[in-house]
């Protein structure tokens, strides 16, 4: 069979065409994979730009619950403050109402709380002496400072004292589960009304920092 220039030209452009698509096919493949690739780093990195914002976002959060819970915490010193200015004119106020927040943070106790105690003990007088020789403004015996490590002769330092009886009523709280009774076992003395009269303190605190 004699091949024509025609049929040829035919073949040779059949050829190329297959050889086309190929290379079309090829390519597209090739474009796909790096479409796919490029789409793939395109998602890593919108995953770390989310992430990114994500950990900035709960950073900030952090942050800012930080500054309210300081907020907080300054704006109930500065209650306590006053409050103990108003029963105790005479006594070191913002020192005992610095020590009342420490103690309270440290012991995880409200200081509202033990705000009330101290006024109900010893109506913040740091230097306040009791019928059986209680001393200082949570009016700790000499028995409980040598249980608690508190130095008899540092029972009227107002830091001392008032972390000592934090630390005292706070394993009451834990021992008792409640803190009416935790507050009668802390007085120890069988008073009836001792707890009433604490927690009626401290409802007066609580409403007196929710008109602030």
């Amino acid at each position: 069979m004699k091949i024509t220039r025609g049929w040829l030209t035919i073949i040779v452009l059949w050829f190329m065409t297959i050889i086309g698509v190929q290379a079309w096919w090829n390519i597209r493949l090739a474009g796909e994979r790096n479409n796919a690739l490029a789409a793939l780093h395109i998602s890593v990195g919108l995953t770390d730009v989310a992430s990114g914002l994500l950990n900035d976002s709960l950073e900030e959060q952090r942050r800012i619950d930080a500054m309210v819970t300081a907020l907080q915490a300054e704006a109930t010193q500065m209650q306590i403050t006053e409050h103990i200015r108003e029963i105790a004119p005479g006594e070191p106020a913002h020192r005992i109402a610095a020590a009342i927040m420490v103690a309270a943070r440290d012991r995880r106790l409200d200081p509202l709380l033990l705000a009330a105690q101290i006024e109900q003990e010893s109506h913040y007088h740091v230097h306040a002496v009791g019928r059986e020789g209680e001393r200082g403004l949570t009016q700790i015996l000499p028995a409980t400072a040598a249980e608690l490590g508190l130095p008899w002769s540092q029972a009227f330092n107002i830091r001392l004292n008032v972390d000592a009886g934090a630390r005292y009523l706070a394993r009451k709280i834990r021992a008792c589960g409640q803190t009416a009774q935790a507050l009668a076992r802390y007085n120890g003395s069988g008073k009836p009304g001792y707890a009433g009269r604490v927690l009626g303190r401290y409802q007066h605190l609580v409403a007196a920092a929710r008109r602030i």
